[in-house]
């Protein structure tokens, strides 16, 4: 895991293009257009950024060009989505009922939750990982429900089911909420232990690693992202319970003590001086993002360059641009992509380009 980085990985896909020229296209000059998603947005980004000799255009969707230790904001922005697109009286049952929860650990009443959410490891007092993690995994439950069909009516019908609830308080809501996505678990596994699990696997044909990267997406999450997803702030209606420490303390239980907090801002301030975070000063690229998509944050929403913009997908939770035309796409899809095709045939066809 020592050599996995950002820029290892720059040269190999470099190593790679090179190849596929001479190799396989049998033209060195070749035209190389990247695109990725999320993480894959960045790396093409930075791949243009980084060799732009080589690289003749690159399209990020979502691209998380921006490293950042506490991105609380992610919290704060799903609150602000669940009052826009929800209804302030959907904010208002989630913020009453993770404040109950947190009232109730305050008090020491543990096995009340434990017995509520039918947790696999009961909470205890003096195993304060768990309950970050159960926080952890109850505003999880919200963030799959918001974004994980791509349609802002997500939230509009998660709002409704929690509006519509019938139960007294807004903690046996949540509750409830809670037991319709894992009533098919014998209990829920949203202990500190089981959290890792999946991440613990060290062997490179492991599933984990070798088909979802799991392991390798924590480790540079650790050593060079950060985008520790906290609620430590306040500001959102997930409670105060998920802090800084615990994704410090996640990433010591996977790696080694020798990850700390040192670690981890000098791995984010190298990134963001090496690519230039905000200001990445780079041409023949666009970013695109969803309107209410929190990731919005960590990319860049507002670019103007020798060929090359950002584009905003309105009343869009996830950015799709990179999807076939489909007759439920909006016209501010459509529009984004006929933007982005124009510029790809640009930058293949060497000539200017308009702007939005």
């Amino acid at each position: 895991m020592r050599f996995l980085s950002v820029e290892q990985a720059l040269v190999d896909l470099i190593e790679w293009i090179d190849h596929l020229r001479r190799e396989v296209v049998g033209d060195p000059n070749a035209k190389v257009i990247l695109h990725g998603l999320g993480y894959g947005g960045a790396v093409a980004i930075w791949a243009r950024q980084r060799f732009p000799s080589l690289i003749d255009g690159a399209w990020g969707s979502t691209a998380s060009v921006i490293a950042r230790v506490n991105f609380a904001e992610y919290g704060e922005d799903m609150g602000d989505t669940i009052r826009t697109l929800g209804h302030d009286d959907c904010y208002g049952i989630v913020w009453r009922g993770f404040r109950t929860a947190e009232n109730l650990v305050d008090a020491g009443r543990y096995s009340t939750l434990s017995e509520m959410f039918r947790t696999c490891e009961p909470l205890r007092a003096d195993d304060p990982l768990t309950v970050e993690t159960f926080f952890f995994g109850l505003k999880g439950s919200f963030e799959a429900e918001m974004f994980g069909q791509a349609s802002p009516d997500s939230v509009g019908r998660m709002c409704d089911e929690l509006m519509g609830d019938p139960a007294d308080t807004a903690l046996e809501v949540l509750a409830n909420f809670f037991e319709r996505r894992y009533g098919a678990f014998d209990c829920v596994p949203f202990d500190f232990e089981s959290n890792i699990a999946s991440s613990m696997y060290e062997e490179v044909g492991a599933p984990n690693n070798a088909d979802y990267g799991i392991r390798q997406r924590l480790y540079q999450l650790c050593t060079e992202f950060g985008w520790f997803l906290t609620s430590s702030s306040g500001e959102s209606p997930f409670g105060t319970r998920i802090t800084y420490r615990y994704f410090i303390e996640t990433c010591r239980a996977v790696f080694g003590d020798w990850i700390d907090q040192d670690v981890v801002y000098d791995g984010v301030r190298l990134t963001n001086l090496h690519f230039g975070a905000e200001d990445p000063r780079v041409t023949n690229v666009v970013y695109v993002n969803a309107r209410y998509d929190p990731t919005r944050f960590v990319s860049i929403t507002d670019y103007n360059n020798l060929q090359a913009n950002a584009f905003v997908i309105e009343n869009a939770v996830v950015s799709l641009d990179w999807m076939p035309d489909s007759v439920t796409d909006s016209e501010d899809l459509r529009r984004v992509r006929r933007e982005v095709t124009a510029y790809v045939r640009g930058w293949v066809a060497g000539g200017p380009i308009g702007g939005k």
